[in-house]
């Protein structure tokens, strides 16, 4: 789930300077810092955070830290009085100590203004686990979502291979794929498609697949695992 972190901005007195011929600077893009978990490898250069800085205007920084330490990591920051303007709560727990210390706010008021989106995509789910008396303190993390088949369009430009439309089309890309260095380097170390498959788990293998199995008629969930291969 994630909270936003109770904060005052040092330096301003809320009055407005009426000093004569003095000309107003552009604003400085606002930084926003959200505390994550790394659960993969996270470039600095990462495309998505750089559109999201591109539409937003806004200079996002994402502090990524390996799961296990991201609690000790928020304790820190806190203790340090270097909070992230948002973060990743760990668990319930965590969000009533917060709460009780002060140091998360409410975000019931900021969502009704800038968050209908979220009220109405999550509102049965803003209950429970991210309220504290009643209030909503962090917006969990749970959804629905759906499998969708992607390729590499600049390699098969590269390749002269036009995007398949039928299964034996897809087998024929994976093969140029594998076989025939899409990405020009000069060595045969392109995988034609790569499976998720995290902690042994058959389903990962499964959902990785879910398109090709369904085209057989195997209905969603219903594979199975033996002996290292997926049946």
């Amino acid at each position: 789930m994630m909270s936003t972190v109770a904060c005052s901005v040092p330096g301003t007195t809320g009055k407005e300077s009426n000093k004569p011929g003095e000309s107003s600077k552009p604003a400085a893009p606002v930084t926003v810092r959200i505390l994550i978990d790394k659960t993969t490898n996270f470039p600095e250069d990462n495309t998505v955070v750089q559109e999201i800085r591109k539409r937003t205007g806004v200079n996002v920084q994402f502090l990524a830290v390996d799961a296990p330490d991201l609690e000790t990591k928020l304790n820190t920051m806190i203790a340090s009085n270097d909070m992230p303007d948002a973060f990743l709560n760990p668990n319930k727990a965590k969000i009533k100590d917060l709460v009780s210390n002060q140091v998360i706010i409410p975000m019931d008021d900021l969502m009704k203004t800038y968050g209908k989106n979220v009220t109405e995509n999550k509102g049965s789910i803003l209950k429970g686990a991210a309220q504290v008396d009643g209030k909503v303190y962090a917006i969990p993390r749970g959804w629905g979502f759906g499998n969708a088949l992607t390729i590499r369009k600049d390699w098969l430009d590269k390749l002269k291979l036009p995007v398949p439309k039928t299964i034996d089309e897809y087998y024929t890309v994976l093969k140029a794929f594998a076989n025939q260095d899409p990405d020009g380097n000069g060595q045969k170390d392109t995988i034609g498609v790569g499976a998720y498959f995290a902690g042994g788990k058959e389903s990962d293998v499964y959902s990785t697949f879910s398109h090709i199995f369904a085209a057989y008629g195997v209905p969603v969930g219903r594979g199975k695992l033996i002996d290292g291969k997926v049946i």
